[in-house]
């Protein structure tokens, strides 16, 4: 994920527009910050320079919402992100929203500062869409959006302890998108195992007026899940700070298959 120390409105002395490239950890397929800044004005592109914008643009101020790939941290974006925004922090979730499709048919935007890596960021669109975005823009445009457009989305982030507490007391229903055999080799108990390969063929698995608990293995993969659930009109979510790995760290009660 990126390293950063951005408010929750996206400003960052590091990600915001004078920080480093963002660059793939080797083997883990994360976004990771490094190198010297680059130029905040324009991302290049597949050889053209691309505006970084701080707003939308007018002409689709009078057209219907476009989709937005927001690629700050999953606690920043917990915090608030437009609706209709997607969490995106691994590269390997590129090809999963690449069978939705309003992100392969639709218009949508990518929210990231300058620093991410265009080389990085050019090969995972060119292999997963076969649209282009539409265009970039900084982390401002979520505190931006919010003053001239509405409310922004949100949901709660739970340390392990508390979702433990929930869990024995019945409060929520813990959606745990790790594949299946990471889930049999132990998970929270009475979780619901909806890999997030699949989480959009499981719906009817998963209940729509209760507490929803999303958590992964390590807390990469739960805000673009819960990300997506917000957008087909679940609200009542929460994601679980570090996943599975911190809650079993913490010697909390789990089940192994």
């Amino acid at each position: 994920m990126y390293q950063s120390t951005e408010s929750a409105s996206g400003n960052s002395s590091d990600g915001d527009g004078s920080g480093g490239r963002l660059t793939p950890r080797v083997g883990s397929g994360e976004l990771v910050q490094n190198g010297p800044p680059i130029n905040p004005a324009a991302k290049r592109i597949g050889g053209r320079h691309h505006t970084l914008r701080t707003s939308i643009p007018l002409e689709d101020e009078l057209t219907e919402q476009p989709s937005f790939l927001d690629l700050r941290p999953p606690s920043l974006f917990a915090r608030g992100f437009i609706p209709g925004s997607i969490n995106l922090v691994r590269l390997d979730c590129f090809a999963l929203l690449a069978g939705i499709r309003e992100w392969t048919d639709g218009k949508f935007y990518v929210i990231a500062g300058s620093a991410v890596d265009r080389q990085v960021a050019r090969r995972s669109f060119q292999r997963s869409f076969p649209t282009r975005a539409a265009g970039w823009l900084t982390p401002d445009v979520v505190r931006q959006w919010s003053r001239t457009r509405g409310q922004l989305g949100s949901f709660k982030e739970l340390e392990p302890e508390a979702l433990a507490a929930l869990a024995a007391a019945s409060e929520t229903v813990m959606i745990d998108v790790r594949d299946e055999k990471d889930f049999s080799a132990a998970h929270v108990p009475d979780s619901l195992n909806v890999p997030v390969s699949r989480l959009r063929t499981s719906l009817s698995e998963i209940p729509f007026e209760k507490s929803l608990s999303v958590l992964c293995e390590s807390g990469k993969y739960s805000t673009f899940a819960a990300s997506q659930l917000w957008n087909l009109g679940y609200r009542n979510l929460s994601v679980v700070r570090g996943g599975f790995q911190a809650y079993a760290k913490r010697g909390l009660p789990v089940t192994r298959l």
